[in-house]
């Protein structure tokens, strides 16, 4: 029968140089093996282990999951366990906390008093530290670049998705301006950054509209489109609320005819005025092709 391998004994200092790849689960068998038998034996605390956990589980609850290209998660892991052996100036080869092996005839000479022995030991053991420090940096900065694509492929998709409905209306838009005698109009903002859009009306009076970059709407209110012809007088064309895209869109079939008429839109408190709520957000004059 083969004699199972003897376990890793690992010391507290390899352990804390471990911990964060013990918690990320990518470390080697034995090693994570090592770990758990240290922990479940060691009086310490080992309150890097709780620090580390707690940053993946947020993220894990914060973030979709999206497991990451073994190349790039290979790319991440790698710079970290090189800024890890950069920091710590460790013998190639050496577990860590070992120091380079001196010479035979270093051995046997005979100690040297040194009187700044305290210091050399103390400068170790911050060196051990700031080592320690720059692994979890090191580790939590990958850990946030991983999740972070997770958040990038989610807010892609949206962005996405929202250009391919406001296209979508676009184009409903540019077809009925295309249309005998039909006309259009470029809705500019009022303010820099506010509502743009495009709207065409039809001989019919029937009028489609695209909108984006609206500010989101709370409670009973709505966006208002509305028709302004040579006679001054406002007439509401409906109204419609933007998605989380901040993209909107509306299609009537009661718009009054005419030309040079002026396609305004205005946030109203509530679906139904008769009157516009000043300020105007975005508005344009239509016109037919040439």
């Amino acid at each position: 029968m083969t004699d199972r391998p003897t376990p890793m004994r690992l010391s507290c200092d390899e352990v804390r140089d471990l911990a964060a790849g013990f918690v990320l689960g990518v470390l080697e068998p034995a090693e994570m093996e090592a770990v758990r038998a240290h922990l479940a034996a060691c009086p310490e605390a080992h309150d890097e282990m709780t620090e580390l956990g707690g940053v993946v589980s947020y993220l894990a609850d914060s973030v979709e999951p999206m497991a990451p290209p073994d190349a790039l998660r290979g790319r991440v892991l790698g710079a970290v366990a090189a800024e890890a052996a950069a920091a710590s100036n460790l013998v190639p080869g050496a577990p860590p906390g070992i120091d380079a092996p001196r010479s035979a005839a270093a051995a046997s000479a005979p100690a040297v008093p040194r009187p700044a022995s305290a210091r050399v030991v103390t400068l170790d053991a911050e060196r051990t530290r700031r080592r320690t420090r720059l692994l979890w940096i090191a580790t939590v900065a990958a850990i946030l670049i991983i999740a972070g694509l997770g958040a990038w492929n989610v807010s892609l998709r949206r962005d996405l998705d929202g250009a391919a409905a406001y296209g979508a209306a676009v184009d409903r838009v540019l077809a009925l301006a295309g249309t005998p005698g039909g006309q259009a109009a470029f809705l500019a903002p009022a303010e820099v950054g506010g509502p743009s859009g495009i709207a065409a009306i039809g001989t019919n009076g029937a009028l489609e509209i695209a909108v984006r970059r609206l500010a989101p709407t709370t409670g009973s209110q709505v966006y208002e489109a509305w028709v302004i012809g040579s006679d001054k007088k406002p007439v509401a064309i409906g109204s419609f609320v933007p998605d989380a895209n901040g993209f909107g869109a509306l299609a009537s079939a009661r718009a009054p005819s005419g030309s040079g008429m002026t396609i305004a839109l205005t946030r109203e408190p509530t679906a139904g005025g008769t009157s516009p709520t000043p300020p105007i957000l975005s508005s344009g004059v239509a016109s037919g092709s040439s």
